[in-house]
């Protein structure tokens, strides 16, 4: 399988007795490289290594989609 490696800029997800309206941190941009797995309207989940012969993938960050930012290509699709 072929998946797209990308940059997902997101502000961190975080608990504390004070939290603000947001229910993130604003001044807290996380970055995440890897291959793109999956996304849907709930999450994009980014996976930092494939495994030889088509094993698959593993260190996957599930982000939630409502707070990513942006998500950049690092190269170009492959067809």
């Amino acid at each position: 399988m072929t998946y797209r490696l990308v940059l997902a800029r997101w502000h961190d997800a975080w608990f504390d007795a004070d939290v603000p309206e947001d229910g993130y941190r604003t001044d807290y941009l996380v970055q995440t490289v890897g291959w793109l797995v999956s996304q849907d309207e709930t999450r994009t989940s980014i996976a930092a290594e494939l495994l030889p012969d088509d094993e698959g993938v593993r260190a996957i960050s599930h982000i939630p989609e409502s707070s990513i930012v942006d998500i950049t290509d690092l190269v170009p699709r492959q067809q």
